[in-house]
């Protein structure tokens, strides 16, 4: 399975996370859920997030 969600951290700590499931306009699927998941808890141990 492909990455389902990017993270993209700038210089100042804003996070940006895109969803990438275009050919299905971004629907959200179980496996979509698990991908933010992730994502969400490797933001939370990131320190000096906005």
């Amino acid at each position: 399975m492909q990455d389902r969600v990017r993270i993209e951290i700038d210089s100042h700590g804003v996070a940006d996370v895109c969803l990438v499931r275009g050919d299905k306009m971004n629907a959200l699927d179980f496996e979509m859920f698990d991908a933010l998941t992730g994502a969400i808890n490797r933001l939370k141990a990131e320190k000096g997030l906005r």
